[in-house]
């Protein structure tokens, strides 16, 4: 940790210290993978050995903005944080897809989302998937563990309800063609419904902050998603908008 995060917020980052790292149950990164140099929050962010340095920072640094979105130095749902670090989740950074195995050998731990480096994207306005990967860690092995009745990954959660509505009703697997009505219609049959509400809550959060807009944005993710910002979301789904909006969650302000 740089000794300037100290300047302005010294006794309730030192608070947080003692609070959340007494606990890893697979804390840094195994043999032959990497950690980035700074880690705000201690989550584990690990990389393969050709994972270059700049690529892990960014993709530990996406991680953080996501955890502490208002940008005060502290979790923006410290319950969520905290069941990340018990569960030892971790952010992978790979350069091939064998890393995967290796990182399953050495660590014995499944509790982990992956990004491949040549999918990262550090500069210029192309849509970076980093954020996909590591929002997904966060509500996965965080938000659903936390709030099971309101993020849980299965057809009795509230999310799921949510879910149903914009894809025009429930369906167990993905249908063959989803109704006129939906506005989420995601088609990958290897999803299953848990994936589903993944990819759903995925969309949501990063609409409601505003980070799918744009016009070519737009173009690029209209077969799947249709709200695609934060005033779409509020005129056409304002319930949805008010549920991610309750500040137990810490997810928009």
């Amino acid at each position: 940790m740089k000794i300037f995060i100290f300047k302005t917020i010294f006794f309730p980052i030192i608070l947080f210290i003692s609070i959340y790292t007494y606990n890893f149950a697979y804390a840094n990164c195994p043999d032959g993978f990497k950690s980035p140099e700074n880690n705000l929050f201690n989550l584990n962010v690990c990389g393969d050995k050709n994972v270059s340095d700049m690529k892990l920072q960014h993709a530990s640094l996406v991680l953080t903005n996501i955890i502490d979105y208002n940008k005060d130095g502290l979790p923006d749902n410290k319950f969520v944080l905290k069941e990340l670090i018990d569960v030892g989740a971790t952010f992978l950074v790979i350069s091939s897809e064998k890393y995967v195995e290796k990182y399953l050998n050495a660590s014995d731990n499944e509790a982990f989302t992956i990004v491949f480096e040549d999918e990262i994207i550090t500069q210029g306005i192309e849509f970076d998937p980093t954020l996909e990967e590591a929002l997904h860690l966060i509500t996965q092995f965080g938000f659903v563990s936390v709030y099971p009745l309101d993020f849980g990954e299965n057809k009795f959660s509230k999310i799921s309800e949510y879910m149903n509505i914009a894809r025009g009703g429930y369906f167990k697997r993905v249908p063959n063609k989803y109704p006129s009505s939906a506005f989420y219609t995601y088609y990958d049959k290897t999803c299953d419904y848990a994936c589903q509400v993944t990819e759903f809550t995925y969309w949501v959060i990063t609409s409601l902050r505003n980070q799918q807009s744009g016009a070519e944005r737009k173009k690029e993710i209209k077969n799947e998603w249709k709200l695609y910002d934060r005033k779409k979301i509020e005129k056409d789904f304002p319930e949805l908008s008010a549920f991610f909006s309750n500040p137990k969650f810490g997810i928009i302000f």
